[in-house]
């Protein structure tokens, strides 16, 4: 299938955009597609205003261009061809013409000239098969366009095309576009890809308001609606000529090519917010007596079309106001989001407010565009996600100084909080400074404050990482989902709680709404709960689950060889950040078990914490004294587990800490606890702080699925805790 791209003015814009856009065609074109372009630049505004005077300045403008050319013999023969066409020029504009289609239609010829030179690529000028009569496009220039096409790369012209008597027209300003959709259609083109200086459509202009962000995807009838109410990335027309159920119209940026962009095609319905935006040069008018033309042009009307609002003045009693409006699918002004939008433009004068076709967009016309804050504030309640990071130790310092700094556009970080303190705020916390800001201006915490927060938040969606490893935090997942709240948790608790709790958690995440990511309680950031949706999606059957699952206790006991007290290794473990907080939350197997009962939950299999036997390294005297008493007397391990090793030694074995999960005849054996094994097994040689996963299942039964890598540690933590962030941002998408 064919694919056209299209370059604009900016995407061509000196010589060395002509060398970039170049390298993008390379990449992204194959032999067949065909490449329309606008004129460099400012090109066509010098053309506009072009005299006898200011010709030898355009002259050197477009010579100034063949600067990145390789080849004596191309730049030769591009300096002749303009050569010529600057002395038809000098001599037309001595002969008073001026301002007309044909000298409009140099810009565009030079341009594809000029890029088909750098690609050895085939030049087309659109005037030879694009027929244009009183301003349309006539039906005959598909059957043309077919008859001259090729299996070449082709560099065509946009903007321009020619009348049946084969004089110059245009198609306007910004034609250049809607050139590419008509010789995509022409074509039955698979796509076209329009680049330009923007990475896409976004929910708001990035230029005028901070913290826009692009748009993934948006469906064809949205898109034409916002360009039809000003979108400055796309014509009004160029959607037009497209089949959207089988072709799509994709946006991306020239310089930044790995930025995703927009696609727009009716391959799904996007979410019903798509845009904010806004425009002057609107005009309030007295129009009875208007034209059916004049009418068609109107963003809204009132009093039975006696007053129309136009993109320019009509009559004698034309009021200038601004366009404010909100465009998306299924809108109404009785919504939340209509709401905000009329509380806002109330601020600004409300003149008017109307529904746009279809429901797909809410317009308000104001006297004046309200206050830059007003409208931030609108975007974050419309289209923004706030985060609240609970819990502020090691993971989530290591997200926050890691992560956070480089939060996408979407995200707004609202809340930070701690057992103890807490910072909200509605104009956002710097994650760079969050450290500074946390300790200057945090407060106390009490019970129930978190759910107020949330209640007051100005965002579309909000977000809490819970980071703490409290049971208290996970009692309260309800309420948050509740209150709709998205979850993203390290936190165990939730997950291996009480069945019946773990029952009602799921219950109201189905009536909610809301989404709760977990991927980091199990194996930090491998891909464990993942593999297994993944086989159960597929049809199989988990039979299994074995392996080392506490990264703590791997690094303890691939380092415990008898040569340092194992206390001494504890205290180690706990300085690098590899412990909880309380060691013993390690050492009990509970962090163990419950990452177990999580993956057999994960399974479908309704086990409680209970069901698993669990080999408590800490001493029954140890268990119940407090933390630092604990820290005073960790050398009571040492004697007990030296005693194992030695064991373990003498039989040619390996001393591990290991998990085992099978479904059997009477039901499930689960267990946790040390295991000597051969130096053999693979459980028994792991990088220190590694996780081992070994999946079973029907699929898998004589070659279990490996699954293996960091298992503790901050950082890895904090790394799957943003593919969990990542996630949830594509689910809202």
């Amino acid at each position: 299938m064919r694919h056209i791209h299209k370059f604009g003015g900016s995407s061509l814009a000196d010589a060395d955009c002509y060398l970039k856009v170049a390298a993008l065609v390379r990449r992204h074109c194959q032999k067949g597609d065909l490449v329309v372009v606008s004129a460099s630049g400012d090109t066509t505004d010098h053309l506009l205003n072009l005299s006898l005077d200011s010709l030898p300045a355009l002259k050197a403008q477009q010579q100034a261009l063949f600067a990145g050319i390789d080849g004596v013999d191309k730049v030769a023969r591009l300096s002749a061809a303009l050569a010529d066409d600057i002395n038809a020029i000098e001599k037309a504009l001595q002969q008073g013409i001026s301002h007309n289609d044909w000298l409009l239609s140099f810009g565009e010829i030079w341009s594809a000239r000029l890029l088909a030179t750098l690609l050895d690529a085939r030049f087309l000028d659109a005037r030879e098969f694009l027929v244009i009569e009183d301003g349309i496009v006539q039906s005959e220039s598909a059957e043309r366009l077919q008859a001259i096409a090729s299996d070449e790369l082709t560099i065509v012209t946009g903007f321009i095309g020619a009348d049946r008597q084969g004089q110059t027209r245009t198609l306007g300003r910004n034609g250049s576009d809607y050139s590419a959709t008509l010789v995509a259609s022409f074509l039955e083109a698979a796509s076209v890809t329009v680049w330009t200086d923007v990475s896409g459509i976004y929910t708001a202009d990035p230029r005028k308001l901070e913290g826009a962000y692009t748009q993934s995807h948006l469906a064809g009838k949205v898109a034409t609606e916002l360009a039809r109410l000003g979108s400055p990335v796309l014509h009004p027309r160029t959607l037009g000529p497209l089949d959207l159920t089988r072709q799509q119209l994709i946006i991306r940026c020239t310089f930044a090519p790995d930025e995703g962009g927009t696609r727009i095609s009716t391959e799904r319905a996007n979410k019903n917010l798509a845009s904010l935006t806004w425009r002057s040069g609107v005009y309030r008018c007295q129009a009875a007596d208007a034209s059916a033309d004049v009418r068609a042009q109107a963003y809204a009307e009132e009093d039975d079309g006696a007053v129309l609002y136009l993109p320019f003045a009509f009559g004698d009693q034309a009021e200038a106001v601004t366009l404010l409006a909100l465009v998306g699918q299924g809108l109404d002004w009785q919504s939340p989001a209509g709401q905000a939008l009329a509380n806002v433009a109330q601020q600004g004068g409300l003149v008017h407010q109307a529904k746009g076709p279809e429901g797909l967009s809410l317009i308000a016309f104001v006297r004046e565009l309200p206050a830059k804050p007003l409208l931030a504030r609108l975007h974050d309640q419309l289209f923004a996600v706030g985060v609240v990071v609970l819990g502020v130790g090691n993971i989530g310092g290591c997200w926050l100084d890691g992560f956070a700094p480089r939060l996408k556009d979407r995200l707004r970080l609202y809340g930070l909080a701690n057992s103890k303190k807490q910072l909200f705020s509605l104009n956002g916390i710097k994650p760079a400074d969050w450290r500074n800001e946390f300790a200057a201006r945090s407060e106390p915490r009490f019970s129930g404050d978190l759910l107020e927060a949330f209640k007051k938040a100005p965002f579309a969606h909000l977000l809490l990482l819970d980071l703490t490893a409290s049971k208290a935090v996970a009692d309260q997942y309800p309420k948050f989902l509740n209150a709709g709240v998205h979850l993203v948790s390290a936190n165990k608790q939730a997950g291996s709680a009480p069945l019946g709790e773990y029952d009602r958690l799921h219950v109201t995440l189905r009536q909610s709404g809301r989404r709760w990511f977990y991927n980091t309680t199990v194996g930090a950031g491998l891909p464990v709960q993942a593999a297994i949706r993944d086989l159960l999606g597929c049809g199989d059957d988990l039979e299994g689950v074995g392996g080392v699952f506490s990264g703590t206790l791997c690094w303890l006991f691939q380092n415990f060889d008898g040569t340092k007290p194992f206390s001494e290794l504890v205290k180690e473990a706990h300085a690098k950040g590899f412990t909880e907080p309380d060691p013993r939350d390690d050492l009990n197997g509970l962090d163990a078990a419950r990452k177990l009962l999580i993956l057999a939950r994960e399974a479908g299999w309704r086990l409680e914490l209970d069901n698993i036997h669990i080999d408590n390294l800490v001493p029954e005297h140890l268990r119940d004294i407090s933390r630092d008493a604990f820290f005073e007397r960790l050398a009571e391990l040492d004697e007990p587990l030296l005693a194992a090793l030695n064991k373990a030694k003498a039989e040619g074995k390996l001393l591990r800490y290991v998990g085992n999960l099978r479904q059997e005849a009477d039901g499930f054996r689960a267990t946790v606890g040390l295991e000597t094994l051969d130096a053999t097994h693979p459980f028994a040689n792991l990088t220190a702080g590694d996780n081992i996963f070994a999946i079973q299942s029907r699929y898998y039964r004589e070659n279990p699925l490996i699954i293996r890598g960091p298992g503790a540690g901050p950082h890895v933590t904090a790394a799957g805790v943003q593919s969990d962030v990542i996630q949830l941002l594509s689910w809202l998408a």
